[in-house]
Order: C-alpha cells, then sequence, then structure tokens
C-alpha cells in the first residue's frame, strides 16, 4: 500500500485503489503505533443507520499500556493513532 498519512490527511483514493487486501506494508518506524491502533476499537453508535466516531482517548489509552510502551512515547503514538483512526472513519463514512 503506497497512501501513506501526509499531514494527518491520508489519500483515500490511492487506498481504494489497491484494493481490499489482507496485507498492509507498515514502515518499522510505524509498527509500534500500528500495534498500538490494533488494539483499539472504533467507537460506533448504533441505530438506523451506524455512526462512526473513531478511537476514544481511553481506548488509546487502555491499548498504550496493554502494548507497554513507555510513557515518554505515548504522545506521538496517540498522535498516530488518531490519524490512523481518522483515515478508517472517513472510508468507512464514505462506503455505501
Amino acid at each position: 500500500m503506497q497512501a501513506a498519512p501526509t499531514g494527518g490527511q491520508v489519500d483515500l483514493a490511492a487506498l481504494e485503489a489497491e484494493g481490499d487486501d489482507d496485507e498492509v506494508e507498515v514502515l518499522i518506524v510505524n509498527l509500534r503505533s500500528v500495534d498500538v491502533y490494533r488494539r483499539c476499537q472504533l467507537t460506533v453508535l448504533g441505530g438506523m443507520a451506524p455512526v462512526y466516531l473513531g478511537v476514544s482517548a481511553l481506548e488509546t489509552g487502555a491499548a498504550l499500556e496493554l502494548s507497554q510502551v513507555p510513557p515518554s512515547e505515548w504522545a506521538a503514538i496517540a498522535d498516530d493513532v488518531q490519524v490512523m483512526s481518522s483515515a478508517a472513519v472517513q472510508y468507512l463514512r464514505g462506503r455505501k
């Protein structure tokens, strides 16, 4: 997958062009952030149609502790998780 976040934005068209692969290439510098994100669950409000809200700070904090991330890295990784969450929400809200 070639679509990488730039300034908090994700190229959704590039993601969709890649298809629904089961594998994603992750740079080694992002490995810990992706590991923490994988432990998180998106918050979804149910009803007539689901509303995707993203990953809560509480969820991110729990994932950081479970992943045994040093507290000195929490802020940077929490920011990365929010970028990934935002991309996931944009994608999920855009598909019908």
